[in-house]
């Protein structure tokens, strides 16, 4: 059931856990967990329609502008996140400011961007922009962020809610990462802060504090790690991490390096952290592309490649995934983005391939309807299902599953690998070209690939990085039954229709 429910659209997890999130402020202020002087429920209520509503609004008007098809969604998600971070109000000048902000956080995908991708996270865009408006205008009396969201009232529900899209995205180890450096700044801070005014703080009390009274878990889940402005690789995803824990926390870390910090900067730091990662993301050339459908080709069984042509270079290691966006209309629960691995390799045409079963989503309709002319983007590229520089490799996969092995295979045939895939009764896609890309392949049945079958076959199991590939009960048998046995095991999940 959770592998299953993992297949959601991601969008659609964050909105989910932003809305419960929702509903468990209104419960803090019900249980008088939440000032009642500040949160009264009408104006909780008119702050979240206005943003919400105008970040709507304004994705769809900016998309009939511009001819495109926004991602309400996304507009959604931008409205809910700017709920958590502005006091709320029911002073007809503060709402007109917040249907702005939540205009100017849309307006960004458009004019921070380059080649139809945003830079920087629309929502650190847009209060930086309305901070910027407020000052050209000579106004001083317009809202300024709280992230009051950083409140011990909702901390459970907002790590419970974070955990949920960590579970997701795939990428808890970076929030540790960011956790664990921005926390340990804000204690040591706190310390010291304590100290100077003769208050008597334990390590403990600083903890507690750092976590209740910053919003370090909200931000490092909810807007950190959202893959349209975070790196592809790795490395420089831990880099934008830990670069945005001290841009987030800067008065804590500009005074301990001597470093006098602007008001400007100081004051919306955690937006600027953002901008940080966008900007790092996009000088380690994070890729987006509109592609043009050239063909269509019947594989096996219910398997489909589809060759791209490129308007512009996608650069992708061969191993990671593209995302594709396809608009459509009426999208079911899995959106209109998905996740393929390229079985071309860089510089030549962008081939995917991908099962058609039945029932199909509206995504796989909407794939399987389109000609050749017909447009589509990668919105990013993401993934570590990578070799490594050097050493023996084992490939085991299944299925549709074995499409990274091909531009692995294709990019380095010098290397020694072992390739084991498994053969379903409906065949198996690109099974000649393998044999065609590697000397050592074994084909077996699906039910005959097991653990020891694997171990018959590669005696030098240990010395090799294993790649699993393939559906999620499948991988998840095979990298079970190969634990400690290979030097180390890579995963790719392929999540079907």
């Amino acid at each position: 059931m959770w592998l299953k429910a993992k297949s959601l659209s991601l969008p659609r997890v964050v909105i989910g856990a932003l809305l419960a999130l929702v509903v468990s402020a209104f419960i803090a202020r019900a249980l008088g967990g939440l000032d009642a002087d500040v949160f009264a429920p009408t104006a909780m209520l008119a702050t979240l329609a206005v943003l919400v509503g105008a970040s709507l609004g304004a994705s769809w008007m900016l998309g009939r502008l511009f001819s495109s098809q926004p991602s309400l969604e996304s507009a959604a998600i931008t409205g809910l996140i700017l709920w958590f971070l502005y006091w709320p109000s029911l002073e007809p000048i503060t709402l007109g400011w917040f249907a702005g902000i939540a205009a100017l956080a849309q307006i960004s995908k458009y004019l921070i961007a380059w080649r139809g991708r945003h830079i920087v996270n629309p929502v650190a865009a847009g209060v930086l922009l309305s901070v910027a408006v407020g000052a050209g205008l000579g106004v001083e009396d317009f809202p300024r962020t709280s992230w009051w969201v950083a409140s011990e009232a909702i901390f459970w529900p907002v790590l419970l809610a974070t955990t949920v899209v960590l579970w997701r995205t795939g990428r808890a180890q970076l929030w540790l990462y960011f956790l664990a450096a921005a926390g340990t700044w804000t204690v040591m801070a706190l310390i010291d802060i304590s100290t100077l005014v003769g208050i008597d703080i334990t390590v403990f009390d600083a903890i507690q504090l750092a976590f209740f009274a910053y919003p370090i878990v909200f931000f490092a889940g909810f807007m950190l790690t959202e893959p349209l402005t975070l790196p592809s690789r790795n490395l420089p995803q831990v880099v934008a991490v830990f670069v945005a824990a001290a841009v987030a926390t800067i008065g804590s870390v500009g005074g301990y390096i001597g470093f006098e910090v602007p008001g400007s900067i100081l004051d919306s730091a955690w937006e600027w952290a953002l901008v940080a990662t966008g900007v790092i993301a996009f000088a380690t050339r994070q890729s987006s592309a509109v592609v043009v459908l050239r063909e269509r080709l019947a594989i096996e069984g219910d398997a489909i490649a589809y060759r791209w042509e490129l308007k512009r270079p996608i650069t992708f290691t061969p191993g990671q995934y593209v995302e594709l966006d396809i608009a459509h209309s009426k999208p079911d629960r899995r959106g209109r983005r998905r996740a393929f691995s390229p079985v071309s390799v860089p510089g030549e045409p962008l081939e995917i391939a991908t099962r058609h079963p039945e029932p199909a989503s509206s995504y796989k309709r909407a794939l399987a309807s389109m000609q050749p002319g017909d447009r589509a983007r990668v919105t990013s590229v993401h993934g570590g299902f990578v070799w490594p520089k050097r050493g023996p490799i084992l490939l085991i996969g299944a299925g549709i599953g074995v499409t990274p092995f091909l531009s692995q295979l294709a990019q380095e045939p010098e290397r020694d690998v072992v390739v084991i895939v498994g053969v379903r009764e409906e065949g198996l896609p690109y099974l000649e070209r393998l044999r065609e890309l590697a000397p050592d392949v074994h084909a077996l049945p699906i039910d005959e690939l097991t653990v020891d079958t694997i171990r018959e076959l590669v005696p030098d199991l240990a010395t090799r990085n294993a790649f699993i590939s393939g559906r999620p009960d499948f991988v998840a048998e095979i990298s079970a039954g190969l634990h400690r046995k290979a030097k180390k095991i890579h995963t790719d999940y392929f999540w079907g229709s």
